[in-house]
């Protein structure tokens, strides 16, 4: 029997909801994403005194996960500038004599990542990826005996980071001390880590040690759908590292220790916001404290000195129909 077109539709349409009836999933299933409108507000008061201070507000940063939509900052006692520093990051700067002021809210569409479920290696990576670097704050020789050691059993790049992430996981118990920097390896090595940030210092440490890039990314964790805005707690953390043949894959050993039912190694949910990457950072123009260990919150500097107290921020989103 030959069938006309429409037929032939009729045909393959009929086929496709006898196997779904049949508990056949379709062969391609689409990626989980959420659409937000994301909010950040900082004023510098006049209460800070009318000496000119430098205000640096980060942007969320798009990605392979992450399309952002088209910035417009509004601010009052200066002229903001767009800037990206030597790792991407985006942040808008304000110079001026309080009060200053400056807001923004874009549109951020997250998509989940998906987990491999085997690894598809070929090739080798760069020995030369900004991503292997021992730093200040984070020394690899104060973790790579204990790196090398833990995955001596196995040669594949993606089976040594499974390794790395489930000790991040299972073996590192959140310390109560708040002493100390954040950030700084040394101390989480002894001590433990205190917060999603640390942990995932020990994480992208340990695998920088055995020669696998990685690094940390800074963010917003979000909560249930929101009509209305909704303000966020601090910031979060979580850790993308380069398999050879499959890009940077992500891992949120964070998440995966304060809720376990929600352990995806090499696979993220896309209930975040992505606000930049890397550690010990150096804005533009430059800060004239020391490198930031993060920078996912509004940071500013008067007479040279970072401004600890005075600033007033407000970090707001709520979710919104695909247009």
């Amino acid at each position: 029997m030959r069938l006309c077109p429409l037929g032939v539709l009729i045909a393959l349409q009929g086929a496709a909801t006898s196997l779904m009836s049949c508990g056949y999933a379709p062969l391609i299933v689409p990626a989980k994403d959420r659409h937000v409108t994301f909010e950040m507000q900082v004023v510098v008061p006049a209460s800070l005194g009318p000496t000119n201070v430098r205000l640096w507000v980060p942007v969320p940063l798009a990605g392979d996960y992450q399309e952002c939509g088209r910035l417009e900052p509004l601010a009052s006692g200066g002229n903001p500038s767009e800037s990206y520093d030597e790792y991407g990051n985006r942040s808008l700067y304000l110079e001026g004599s309080p009060p200053l002021r400056l807001s923004y809210a874009v549109s951020v569409r997250r998509f989940a990542a998906t987990a491999p479920r085997r690894s598809h290696e070929t090739g080798a990576l760069r020995t030369s990826s900004p991503w292997l670097a021992s730093t200040e704050e984070a020394p690899l020789d104060a973790i790579r005996k204990t790196a090398v050691f833990a995955t001596t059993r196995t040669t594949e790049a993606l089976s040594k980071a499974r390794i790395l992430f489930d000790m991040a996981v299972d073996e590192l118990e959140t310390s109560g001390s708040l002493g100390g920097k954040s950030g700084n390896l040394t101390a989480i090595v002894e001590n433990g880590p205190r917060d999603a940030f640390d942990r995932c210092v020990w994480l992208t440490s340990a695998l920088r040690s055995i020669q696998i890039p990685a690094y940390v990314e800074h963010g917003f964790r979000l909560g249930a759908v929101a009509d209305v805005p909704l303000r966020l707690d601090g910031p979060d953390a979580w850790v993308r590292f380069e398999i050879p043949g499959m890009g940077f894959l992500p891992a949120d050993p964070a998440r995966a220790y304060d809720e376990p039912s929600r352990r995806n190694f090499g696979g993220l949910d896309e209930d975040r916001i992505r606000i930049s990457r890397g550690r010990e950072i150096r804005l533009v123009p430059p800060q004239d404290g020391p490198p930031l260990p993060r920078f996912a919150m509004p940071y500013a500097e008067q007479e040279g000195r970072p401004v600890t107290t005075g600033l007033e921020v407000r970090i707001a989103y709520r979710d919104s129909p695909l247009r």
